[in-house]
């Protein structure tokens, strides 16, 4: 570029010398040098693309990974190269080699040896500072696992002596078989199957340390790696002699270590970081760089006048067969890759014996399969080859199988299926069957009456449960859905007769709940819908009889709840903070529990069936958008809290109440009005414990001025109409047997003006029942009506003496 500079200044001095100036010659040299420059650029960055490419082919060779297509990649209506496209790792792009000008082009390749692909340049082994080959394949930065790390993944729980002891074999005993490694390490808790525990023993990928296979290698072994894995089985004792241990098969085949220093190998040693080589081009040089970009070595000329043609590019040419796509390299190397397609046929098996999957379907077809039908009977066994050797399988056909149960999670934890058909002769789905699994959608046979404990618990792609018609499903178990946080729509069948706890709880898209006519269903159970957020609406089935406490709590989207016509309901509850803005509560209803409707903030309007039986009101505290609702006449009693908190602004209470409880309309602040049937039955006008546990009746009615309390009214109890701030009548006028008033039950009612007793004697009173603060006009202000001729008694009774003025009441 400073050489495009410099031309760029003298051409500009050239033009200002003359106007008959001929720079033709010289604008061709700087078209010509700019274009070999942008050529050399793109050289470069394609060059370095093969790179990136070639180690991913490797890469896909160690991971099993096979390639989906080929297209080609098309410039200007030539095609330059081909897009690679694998099942697992992300789509490459290789370039033809074409031939260079001016120049060398550093030949970067592979090559492999003893199983290991290694970087080459200019067909040269790359070496680091230590003069050791630099592997092609793995991920940068991570250490490798050895072969016991492997294992400890697998659930092996011994220590690393106790792993290293049992590759040493087990002695046969009287022709029984020795025991091979793998067995042993079974006994400590490994629960990998044979094949993974063997595929352990080769290291991990990355920039792994070496595996146990290399190191034997460097040891003397000269077997193949299937002859290394296979002598980890170990051998059967023959006649009561011992069984041949790992290590000495090893030894068969030519290792020349010691135990020990066998042993010691399959301790793995720490991987170095794994290496991608990059190129640039500097002032006309081929820079080639081993670490990131840190440092960079001149590796040779790339443009010049007398530079020699370029040699062909990192790939000479990609074929492909009906198996195969052959990667050709510049130095003939070929490296071939198997083919796969995305399988949209469904593959069959038919099993003749339990167990007997894994034989029936070879290990390339294992990786492929991407639908799968079994017909026969099945075993764990199978299941495990399902879940743990087909990482490609999406759906799964199971319906002509002749199991009636599954093992209890065999699906759990599954990464592959997405799509099921169940058996036919299913009748019951186990405990945690697809827990943490990426099903996406289910048909539940008609034959299934039991669907297990957690079942689909967290099952956060599952978008679709389908029950098949004329279901007999009786029994969905305790969290069965739990969590199906992509689950809208359910329709339950009419068979169901139990729904346990959490059914359904946190199914946060859940926004619709069908029931098929005549349901069965008796009883809605605890958390069995709750914090299904994005349900708004639901039908109660006629035969519910009884909702538990927090069956829909955090429910913050329901908004409407209707029981069906003939509702059997007796017992509600379990709708806190849910968005319900009108509720009617049918006829059959008897007890309304105390937390049914707590918090349902935005609730406007209770209406009660005719005729209703309910005896105790309950279940609206916190309901603040309430203000106001009808008592039933049924009622006899208003339950401890009922309203407290609620947004009541007045409230009747009928003839038939005969306790107001506790709390019952605490702090409803704004309580204006409340009237009394002037046939009322209530007696007390109930106390409180504490202030912090279940306070006065009336407590914190800031908004409430005057009250007159029937004749039937006999004691006024602890904190009854504490912190009433306004309250400034209160008229007891009729109350002639009232026999006391408890602590602090008008304690700051600063406002209270006038008070009213018919009780001939006055009742009893403690000093601290009013507070008359000396900073208020009350002190000035508070009058005591009493009986006639009863002024002297009152006036000298304590809590009564201290009002401003005592007066006889009017007639």
């Amino acid at each position: 570029m400073k050489k495009i500079f410099t031309l760029f200044v003298i051409a500009t001095i050239l033009f200002g010398c003359s106007e008959e100036y001929d720079d033709s010659g010289l604008r061709n040299d700087l078209n010509d040098l700019e274009n070999r420059v942008e050529k050399l650029e793109e050289l470069c960055k394609q060059m370095n693309t093969n790179i990136s490419s070639l180690q991913s082919i490797v890469t896909a060779l160690q991971s099993n990974d096979y390639i989906t297509s080929v297209s080609p990649a098309v410039e200007n209506g030539r095609t330059i190269g081909y897009v690679i496209s694998f099942a697992k790792n992300d789509p490459i792009t290789v370039y033809h080699g074409s031939k260079g000008t001016d120049g060398t082009t550093p030949q970067i390749g592979v090559k492999q040896d003893g199983g290991i692909y290694y970087w080459t340049l200019n067909g040269e082994w790359l070496t680091d500072d230590q003069d050791n080959r630099i592997k092609a394949q793995g991920m940068d930065g991570t250490n490798g696992k050895s072969a016991y790390d492997l294992a400890v993944e697998k659930g092996y729980s011994g220590t690393l002596d106790e792993w290293l002891a049992s590759l040493k074999g087990s002695n046969g005993n009287d022709g029984d078989d020795g025991k091979s490694a793998y067995e042993l390490a079974v006994e400590k808790g490994y629960k990998g199957t044979l094949e993974e525990w063997l595929a352990s023993l080769n290291g991990t990928n990355g920039d792994n340390g070496k595996s146990a296979y290399e190191l034997a290698v460097e040891k003397g072994y000269n077997g193949t790696l299937d002859e290394w894995l296979e002598s980890l089985k170990g051998s059967n004792g023959n006649n009561g002699n011992d069984g041949k241990s790992a290590y000495e098969l090893a030894v068969e085949k030519g290792y020349k270590g010691t135990l020990e220093e066998w042993l010691e190998s399959l301790k793995g040693i720490n991987g170095i970081n794994g290496i991608t080589p990059k190129l640039k081009i500097e002032n006309g040089r081929w820079l080639l760089s081993m670490n990131g970009g840190e440092t960079w070595e001149d590796i040779g000329q790339a443009t010049g006048e007398d530079g020699k043609d370029g040699k062909d590019g990192i790939f000479k040419s990609v074929d492909e067969d009906d198996k195969n796509v052959y990667f050709t390299l510049s130095d003939n190397t070929v490296i071939a890759v198997a083919k796969g397609t995305a399988q949209a046929d469904v593959y069959t098996v038919h099993l003749e014996s339990k167990g007997d999957l894994a034989n029936q379907i070879s290990y390339a077809d294992l990786l492929q399969i991407r639908s799968l039908k079994v017909t026969g009977e099945m075993n764990e066994a199978d299941f495990q080859v399902i879940c743990k050797s087909m990482p490609y399988l999406k759906t799964l056909d199971l319906s002509e199988i002749n199991n009636t149960v599954l093992p209890d999670k065999c699906f759990y934890e599954s990464y592959n299926v997405r799509h099921i058909i169940l058996p036919e002769t299913l009748i019951s789905i186990g405990a945690q069957m697809f827990e943490n699994s990426a099903l996406e959608d289910v048909l539940i046979p008609v034959n299934v009456k039991k669907i297990g404990a957690a079942a689909f618990r967290n099952c956060s792609s599952l978008e679709n449960v389908t029950f098949a018609p004329n279901s007999t499903l009786h029994t969905i178990e305790t969290g069965a859905f739990h969590g199906c946080s992509v689950l809208k729509t359910i329709k339950i069948p009419a068979s169901v007769e139990t729904m346990e706890d959490l059914s359904f709880h946190e199914c946060r898209q859940l926004e619709e709940v069908i029931w098929d006519n005549e349901s069965k269903l008796t009883k809605l159970n605890r958390q069995i819908f709750g914090n299904c957020i994005s349900l708004s609406f639901i039908v109660i089935p006629a035969n519910v009889r009884e909702i538990d406490p927090d069956a829909f709590n955090g429910c913050s989207s329901l908004s409407a709840v209707i029981f069906e016509n003939n509702s059997q309901i007796e017992v509600v509850d379990g709708f806190q903070g849910c968005g319900l803005k009108s509720i009617r509560i049918p006829q059959s209803v008897h007890t309304i529990k105390h937390g049914a409707f707590n918090n349902c903030s935005s609730l406007e309007s209770v209406v009660f069936d005719e005729n209703i039986q309910l005896k105790v009101i309950d279940g609206f505290p916190s309901c603040s958008s309430l203000k106001n609702i009808e008592i039933p006449a049924s009622v006899d009693s208003i339950a401890r809290g009922a309203f407290s908190g609620a947004g009541l602004k007045e409230i009747f209470i009928p003839q038939t109440v005969k306790s107001i409880e506790a709390s019952a309309f605490a702090n409803c602040r704004y309580l204006e009005s409340v009237t009394f049937d002037k046939n009322s039955q209530v007696k007390v006008i109930k106390g409180g414990i504490a202030q912090v546990i279940y306070t006065g009746t009336f407590y914190g009615c800031s908004a409430l001025k005057n009250i007159t309390l029937p004749a039937s009214v006999d004691s006024i109890g602890k904190y009854a109409f504490r912190h009433c701030k306004s309250l400034q009548v209160v008229d007891a006028s009729a109350c002639v047997n009232l026999k006391g008033v408890g602590e602090q039950a008008f304690w700051e009612c600063d406002n209270l003006t006038l008070f009213k007793v018919g009780a001939l004697y006055p009742p009893q009173c403690e000093d601290n029942n009013f507070s008359f603060p000396r900073d208020s006009h009350a002190i000035l202000n508070s009058v005591l009506q009493v009986p006639s001729g009863q002024i002297s008694y009152y006036s000298s009774s304590e809590g009564w003496k201290n009002f401003h003025s005592i007066i006889e009441l009017s007639n």
